[in-house]
């Protein structure tokens, strides 16, 4: 957190990264996402290309059980989040996934207010899960994974990874396997 202002001044000057750079930090200049949205939305998460074009089925069944519920969908990256804009029409609003620092999260999701989050594959964001949490919004991973390496990982860092997953309400993974790891 010391070096989050050099971090970012650092993120702005560097082209690739300063798309979408206010929304990042949870700023919406010129749009009121309350106000465009009308009620609370299902909030879906993709980080980049792959991702966003995988969400698009699932979306689309989101919008025929829930025609009246806005589906609100966020990327990491630049290239994301125009794939997102350009092939997914039956989202309601696009957006980039904040910075998770907590006071940036705890902005968003107050001003988004979803009724429910859902990310794609193992996208784990400690400080928004546990905002989500906090405002007792149900957090979803669908077509979940955690290869050999990464369990590994988190059997390292296991009370960390306890946590941290316990703000998630549902997993849905892509195998067996991922499920038992």
């Amino acid at each position: 957190i010391l070096f989050s202002p050099l971090i970012c001044l650092i993120l702005v000057f560097r082209e690739k990264y300063r798309n979408g750079f206010l929304q990042k930090c949870g700023i919406f200049s010129g749009m009121q996402t309350d106000r465009e949205l009308k009620h609370s939305p299902i909030w879906v998460h993709a980080v980049s290309v792959g991702e966003v074009m995988a969400t698009i089925p699932f979306i689309k069944e989101i919008k025929k059980e829930y025609p009246d519920i806005p589906v609100l969908l966020s990327t990491v990256t630049e290239t994301g989040n125009y794939t997102a804009r350009r092939n997914a029409k039956d989202v309601d609003r696009v957006i980039y996934f904040p910075f998770d620092y907590p006071p940036i999260v705890r902005r968003m999701i107050s001003k988004i207010k979803p009724v429910a989050f859902v990310t794609l594959e193992t996208e784990i964001w400690p400080n928004f899960l546990k905002e989500l949490n906090r405002q007792s919004i149900p957090a979803m991973i669908i077509s979940g994974r955690i290869s050999h390496n990464s369990f590994n990982s988190y059997f390292f860092f296991r009370s960390f990874f306890k946590k941290v997953l316990s703000h998630i309400s549902f997993f849905c993974m892509q195998t067996q396997k991922d499920a038992d790891r």
